[in-house]
């Protein structure tokens, strides 16, 4: 049980210094942009629209679903008309 209980907490160790070396890089990264937003006088804007990847708008020229009213015997489907 002792060689487990070693291999536990050297794989604790390990999972701490990976996350460590993670965020040190991300931090490393956070500090760059922010550089290069200063350096550059690059607004939230411009940022934001590079970020965001919208679906294009539907056009004019997109086709529309159509339902047929009547069936291949020449039936209408759906409801009769009510009579007056």
């Amino acid at each position: 049980m002792n060689k487990i209980e070693e291999l536990e907490k050297q794989m604790a160790d390990i999972a701490k210094a990976i996350e460590a070396e993670k965020n040190k890089g991300r931090e490393e990264a956070l500090e760059t942009v922010r550089k290069l937003i200063k350096q550059y006088s690059i607004s939230q804007r411009e940022v934001k629209s590079v970020l965001l990847v919208r679906k294009p708008r539907a056009t004019k020229g997109v086709a529309v679903k159509r339902v047929a009213t009547k069936t291949a015997s020449g039936k209408r489907r759906g409801r009769p008309p009510t009579k007056k």
